[in-house]
């Protein structure tokens, strides 16, 4: 199932093409781009974002953005391009707005979990973004008319701590991961005759039968299938069945493909039997499924 080179041909296909070494001073927790490609960010245990633009055909750093006081777990760009959002073990939420002279300015910090922060996403299609805690809670933070606002809070969205999340195409949906070894279900409903507020709640639950955490979640946006791995190597993938109004979580299948933790994992937006892992030993693995 591993694929490292062209399934045509058997030659490899994947090699270094830039290495941007020596701008961090200590381990790199997790990296995005931006959509258009122009920009590449990394969150570090040192505390500091870094942000690489696209010059040449080569990602040269542009900007280093500081303020977080601890360890930045996650960094993720908004679907418009227009924002970044940072997390911390600080047990901050920071938003980044990209201004006219394209520098990252701040437009909110968030305070409200009560411990670490471990990962943030964006809706899909709106200027939303999610928050995860080991705090046990997700949040929701929503730009309202001029400002941002603390959307919605769930407490005990898991019953330990909630590590990622993942979004359907559609942004209706919304599956998290957590170290109680769940995985959860969650979609919105309107909450205003005017459709312009919305309420997440839980739509279904599934245990996973293991004593290790769900450490990530990629929803494929074209099979619809749902990848989760964790501490135990295993690889489970899951699908989302309706009965009436009853949503249900169905397991499709699980492999241990690696004795060690998965940390990462991602579909490819494009061929959508490609599953990028990131493992506990530094390496990362393509699946083809």
């Amino acid at each position: 199932m591993e694929f490292l080179g062209d399934r045509n041909t058997g030659e490899a296909r994947l090699e270094p093409s830039t290495c941007l070494d020596g701008i961090h001073s200590r381990a790199i927790r997790h990296v995005d781009f931006s959509p258009s490609g122009r920009y590449l960010s990394s969150a570090s245990f040192d505390s500091v974002v870094i942000i690489y633009e696209l010059v040449n055909n080569d990602y040269q750093e542009f900007t280093k953005i500081e303020g977080h006081e601890n360890e930045v777990k996650c960094c993720a760009f908004s679907s418009c391009g227009q924002y970044l959002a940072t997390c911390s073990r600080d047990k901050t939420v920071w938003c980044w707005q990209i201004d006219e002279e394209e520098e990252f300015e701040i437009a909110a910090i968030f305070q409200n979990h009560s411990q670490d922060v471990k990962f943030v996403t964006w809706h899909p299609h709106e200027e939303l973004i999610l928050s995860c805690s080991y705090d046990c809670s997700i949040h929701f933070y929503q730009f309202d008319s001029d400002e941002w606002i603390l959307q919605q809070k769930i407490e005990a969205a898991h019953d330990d701590t909630v590590w990622a999340a993942d979004f359907s195409e559609d942004g209706e949906m919304l599956v998290t991961v957590g170290a109680d070894h769940a995985v959860k279900l969650w979609t919105r409903q309107k909450t205003s005759w005017s459709g312009e507020s919305y309420k997440w709640s839980k739509a279904a639950v599934l245990l996973v039968d293991t004593r290790w955490p769900l450490y990530s979640v990629s929803w494929n946006k074209i099979t619809k299938l749902i990848a989760v791995g964790g501490g135990d190597g295993h690889l489970r993938f899951f699908e989302i069945q309706r009965c009436a109004d009853i949503l249900a979580l169905i397991q499709l299948a699980q492999e241990e493909i690696f004795p060690i933790d998965i940390n990462c994992i991602t579909w490819n937006p494009v061929e959508s039997n490609l599953l990028a892992v990131g493992l506990d030993d530094g390496t990362v693995r393509l699946i083809l499924l």
